[in-house]
């Protein structure tokens, strides 16, 4: 079973189809009406009011769609409509269409904010192996520490270092990974139409995270090519790689 949009009201993929087990009789299969998720949480992140809000994609548009049931050499198609939550005012499939817009870019800022984050990290592990195992070692060891303090300032930013366990959040703020995702389950959690307060907070946080992102790719170039500058200077072949 594949669902995908049709019409207006296509907007993204929806992940693997669903696999329907074939039983003589009715089968069923459901569909949340989900996209899949845009980013995922590291582990030991700890964070607070926030922390859920990357276990889910946000809702599909309102709007046409068709289903395609596929079994041997055979499929059939059949076209619904998508309807915004009964519950809540109606969606134009305008409004639909712009609020997985704005989750969509949202949901890129907190991916690119953590696969820098993991970046660090894997930086800073490769830091201290190197360092361990150079016949230098004083002196690699010291470059690593120079190297992991200016990371690790960064790394702070992005995320609450202090925090082991969920209450932790009441005791150390949230950085800007906390208050991003928070952002982004206002959006993707429920059917609503975009409001000035989201396209505000969207705006607010947007230019402060540009500058520390920019601030992590730049000592992720100098200060990585200075700590293999020392290590090739100690004689240590092996150099820090950083994964893209």
């Amino acid at each position: 079973v594949a669902a995908q949009a049709g019409g207006r009201g296509g907007r993204g993929g929806f992940g693997g189809a669903p696999i329907v087990s074939a039983h003589q009789g009715l089968n069923r299969s459901t569909w949340n009406a989900r996209l899949a998720p845009f980013f995922t949480v590291p582990p030991k992140i700890v964070m607070w009011g926030g922390g859920g809000g990357g276990g889910q994609g946000p809702k599909a548009t309102p709007g046409v769609y068709t289903v395609k049931v596929t079994a041997g050499d055979w499929s059939g198609t059949q076209t619904f409509r998508l309807n915004s939550d009964p519950r809540l005012p109606a969606m134009t499939d305008a409004e639909g269409a712009e609020q997985l817009r704005i989750a969509r870019e949202t949901g890129v800022r907190i991916k690119q904010l953590y696969d820098t984050l993991l970046t660090i990290r894997d930086v800073k592990k490769q830091a201290s192996d190197i360092a361990q195992k150079a016949d230098a070692r004083a002196r690699m060891e010291a470059a690593a520490k120079i190297l992991t303090d200016k990371l690790v300032a960064i790394e702070g930013e992005i995320t609450q270092l202090q925090g082991e366990a969920g209450q932790d959040a009441l005791n150390f703020p949230g950085r800007v990974d906390n208050q991003w995702i928070a952002l982004y389950g206002n959006i993707a959690g429920m059917e609503r139409k975009v409001n000035k307060a989201i396209t505000e907070r969207y705006a607010d946080l947007t230019p402060p995270t540009d500058v520390l992102m920019q601030r992590a790719d730049a000592s992720l170039k100098t200060d990585v090519a200075a700590f293999n500058a020392a290590a090739k200077k100690a004689g240590v072949k092996q150099g820090i790689v950083v994964k893209q």
